[in-house]
């Protein structure tokens, strides 16, 4: 029984640790398309987004400064 033991409990912190890779960083500083990639932001969509999307709260993950991945769209414009 001593034995099983560490089998469950190396497993358990092998998912632990494994968990932290997956998260991305904060974005540095406020929005910026050249700098904002492989991280987590949150920022109004401009120009160069759907029209419909403009003026649109957008929280998530950025890549090559655009939303990209998972991530949260609220329509602000459109909201009352």
């Amino acid at each position: 029984m001593k034995r099983l033991l560490p089998v469950p409990m190396g497993f358990a912190l092998l998912l632990l640790s494994s968990t932290e890779a997956w998260s991305l960083p904060p974005c540095p500083g406020s929005y910026d398309k050249t700098t904002w990639t492989d991280c987590v932001g949150k920022t109004i969509l401009e120009t160069g987004t759907p029209p419909d999307n403009i003026g649109d709260e957008y929280e998530g993950e950025f890549q090559n400064g655009k939303p990209h991945g998972e991530g949260t769209l609220r329509g602000i414009k459109n909201s009352k």
